[in-house]
């Protein structure tokens, strides 16, 4: 895994649309992201603790429980990572 995607390599790692993952930094639910000079970087750090976030959110949907905020289509989404496939 790379240290850093760039934002045209994470929405290809995570399988999301460039405009969806603009929308979810909108929505203040995106990944954290740095800017280093014009480009927009997302650390490998936040993309697991975002992926991370989004997992618990959809197993507390899953369970019952109601999840702060609204993630639970972005998890949807989210179908691929390190081999892993989420619901």
């Amino acid at each position: 895994m790379p240290m850093a995607f760039s934002v045209k390599d994470f929405c290809k790692e995570f399988n999301i649309s460039r405009s969806k993952l603009y929308a979810l930094w909108r929505e203040g639910k995106g990944p954290a992201y740095l800017n280093v000079g014009k480009r927009r970087l997302i650390s490998a750090v936040a993309a697991d603790a975002w992926r991370a976030k989004l997992e618990g959110e959809a197993a507390q949907a899953h369970n019952g429980a109601t999840p702060q905020g609204n993630s639970s289509t972005a998890a949807r989404s989210l179908t691929r990572h390190a081999g892993e496939t989420v619901a």
